[in-house]
């Protein structure tokens, strides 16, 4: 593994996590295209803490807008810049080539780069564009290079196609490290690197762009001596810092006045970034949106970020396991439609969640959320009265979507950028069979729902997602009529089905199986109490640590719920570990090396990224198969998984439905992408159990959609 000190990161001793740098939020997700042997590099955006114009010494904050580099060899060369067509393509070019030539390699290629990085705002989008396309050439060819000088080679391309005007070098590390930096741009030096807490930023973007050649130096050189004073600050006082060098650029480029509004709003700074336009804004967590709202101005919204590295050598102890998302977030939408008041108990509050009792609340109910509880009052429910938000909720935008087609008014659900990428057609074309309007951007989110449903017969295909059955079920006793629901296609993930057909019943309502689907007749739902049982996918994570590193026990899990991911007790002694069942707690200890498996994932997909990495270090070659709707995951989990273990040093080829790995002795550490994904943060988390380094990467707290406390939980077993 490479020496991170070299980098300035700090590292700690063996069996810890260790926070270094900064940039937080959610970016964009994988597509298709990026296994196998296509290389894939990512970088982010980043705001100026202090210019580097006037005295050469420049300062930047990562944030968490991103760029994504996809690279292939081709008979011939072809660029695509998605969204952004008829911008320049030199630059990247000048990259592919400037790094096939440091690694001795000459091909054509094809390759396609994405940001949601506005260019010529002063957001470092040109230092994310070089540093993830270079990454994406030497991800393709494996080769592993210490992110500095990945770095410096980005800022050759950027001088010698004349984007910038130091080098931005304080901007390329910003970008690719994150945290703050602080550089000499006059000889390429890091001064300093540090975390800085996790912020709100608010990014206000003007309708105007600033050509590089008309950008006044002279007037930025004034400044040399005042700047020179704040060096030495920035360290501790980096915020003031920010918002003096925001007052120096503004008096340069008028800011409209937004940054002395923003900080008379509470904003902790706020100023003008790179040489403008774009003012950013930094504020408390949660802040920030309240800030863009007094403003009145059209604003992109993220957050600075961290990097987090954890390295295990063993765990031993107890933990507690979250509740099931699953179960919350039926539970919610079923109390709602049961027009009635309903006590949830244990349910799993994360992001997920609240994006469904948000949902529920545009329909009118009445949810409280306090002590461990949720309280939903749905007497006076009605068609959602707003746009429905999902945030990042697949499960929220499925089971909506049906419950839309209730309703005669249009309905529109939407949610982030990896929502928006989520194939929904299936489940449109089954609504649309049946009289139901939808509106869509080609299968995808946005969506207008127009209902109500005028046939009695829903045809739906079971292969993407069983969410997709499971939204026709909740919303088909409230037809009016007798439906048969079809279901086409091979069923995936059929226990959560069940999970939906078992909680139906709670409810009061009753469905009948039949040789083609289900069957169910006009009923209301029941207002009920309801108790939310403990998640086994979330288990597998501790369980998982137990049998690779040490002992572990998990409590209060049921071994009789219809929950399909307990498998994972059974894989684990399959495997070879010591698993033992005992009055609610199941405990997972180390036996040696694992056991090479055949796994079929059909019915527990979301198990396979902690199964690849239990299985990465098997003795001999195993089979994980029958999940392709893994591909439409948070992230295409299969490419994003085979991605992460291979720069790990595993030996893992993706297939159309699963991968195949080849155990090797031990992984070797490394920095990883998990693109925002909680699944693939967490599996690399105890990846670190089997690792003879650090494995480091973004901390954006996306564990919280599954498992609050993930990180917390596992230090309280590590054996230090």
């Amino acid at each position: 593994m490479q020496d991170r000190r070299r980098q300035g990161d700090a590292c700690g001793p063996r069996g810890c996590i260790v926070q270094t740098v900064v940039r937080q939020g959610t970016g964009l997700r994988c597509h298709e295209g990026c296994a196998g042997m296509t290389g894939y590099g990512t970088s982010y955006g980043a705001i100026s803490v202090m210019n580097a114009i006037p005295c050469g010494i420049g300062s930047t904050i990562g944030i968490s807008l991103r760029t994504e580099a996809v690279f292939e060899p081709s008979d011939s060369t072809t660029v695509e810049l998605i969204d952004r067509p008829d911008t320049d393509d030199t630059l990247v070019r000048t990259c592919v080539q400037r790094t096939l030539d440091w690694i001795g390699q000459k091909t054509g290629y094809r390759l396609t780069v994405r940001t949601d990085i506005p260019p010529s705002m002063g957001l470092k989008s040109s230092s994310s564009v070089c540093n993830a396309v270079i990454s994406a050439v030497l991800d393709h060819y494996r080769v592993r290079k210490d992110r500095l000088e990945v770095i410096k080679l980005g800022v050759e391309c950027a001088k010698e196609c004349k984007v910038t005007i130091t080098g931005a070098f304080d901007d390329a590390c910003g970008c690719h490290l994150g945290g703050l930096v602080v550089t000499d741009n006059r000889d390429n030096r890091i001064l300093l690197k540090k975390p800085v807490p996790r912020y709100d930023v608010v990014i206000i973007v003007p309708d105007k762009m600033i050509p590089k050649n008309k950008v006044p130096v002279d007037r930025y050189k004034e400044f040399s001596s005042e700047y020179e004073k704040m060096v030495p600050t920035i360290g501790d006082s980096y915020l003031k810092v920010l918002t003096k060098n925001g007052e120096a650029v503004g008096s340069i480029v008028d800011d409209g006045g937004i940054a002395k509004k923003a900080m008379a709003l509470g904003a902790l700074a706020a100023g003008v970034t790179g040489t403008g336009p774009a003012v950013a804004i930094i504020a408390e967590e949660g802040q920030g949106h309240r800030i863009a709202k007094k403003l009145g101005r059209v604003s992109i919204m993220t957050t600075t970020r961290s990097e987090i590295a954890f390295q295990f050598d063993e765990v031993k102890g107890k933990v507690d396991v979250p509740p099931s998302k699953s179960y919350t977030h039926r539970a919610i939408l079923m109390s709602a439609l049961s027009r009635g008041r309903c006590v949830i108990s244990n349910p799993l509050d994360s992001f997920d969640t609240r994006a469904t009792m948000d949902a529920v609340r545009a329909m009118g109910a009445e949810v409280i959320a306090d002590s461990g509880k949720i309280t939903i009052d749905s007497t006076n429910l009605h068609a959602p009265d707003r746009t429905i938000d999902v945030l990042n909720s697949g499960t929220t935008m499925r089971l909506m979507t049906g419950i839309a087609s209730l309703f005669d008014v249009p309905i529109t659900i939407t949610g982030d950028e990896s929502i928006r990428k989520r194939p929904m057609k299936s489940l449109l074309d089954a609504l649309e069979g049946c009289g139901v309007r939808c509106i869509s951007d080609e299968g995808k989110a946005p969506l207008t729902i127009k209902g109500p449903i005028s046939g009695s017969e829903i045809r739906i295909d079971g292969s993407i997602s069983s969410q997709f059955v499971s939204s026709m079920l909740m919303m088909a006793p409230l037809v009016g009529r007798p439906v048969d629901i079809i279901v086409e296609g091979n069923q995936v993930s059929k226990p959560y089905v069940e999970i939906t057909v078992s909680m139906m019943k709670s409810f009061g309502v009753e469905v009948q199986r039949t040789g083609s689907g289900f069957h169910v007749e006009p009923q209301q739902y029941r207002p009920c109490d309801y108790t939310v049982p403990s998640d086994f996918s979330s288990a597998a994570f501790p369980l998982v640590a137990g049998g690779l590193g040490g002992s572990v026990t998990v409590e209060g899990l049921d071994m009789e719920d219809p929950q399909g991911d307990k498998r994972i007790v059974d894989i684990l002694r399959d495997c070879g570990c010591d698993v033992k069942i005992e009055n609610g707690t199941i405990t997972c200890s180390r036996k040696g090396r694992p056991k090479a498996l055949d796994i079929d994932l059909s019915d527990i997909p979301d198990l396979f990224p902690i199964i690849a990495v239990l299985l990465s270090t098997a003795d001999g070659t195993s089979h994980l198969y029958g999940a392709p709707q893994l591909r439409f995951k948070e992230s295409d989990r299969i490419a994003s998984v085979e991605r992460m273990l291979r720069s790990l040093g595993a030996d893992i080829t993706g297939t159309d439905d699963g991968c195949i790995i080849n155990g090797v002795e031990r992984l070797k550490g490394g920095r990883i992408e998990h693109l925002g994904d909680h699944r693939l943060f967490m599996s690399a988390a105890i990846a670190s159990l089997i690792s003879d380094g650090f494995v480091s990467m973004d901390n954006d707290g996306c564990w919280n959609v599954s498992y609050p406390g993930f990180v917390d939980k596992m230090l309280q077993i590590v054996q230090r």
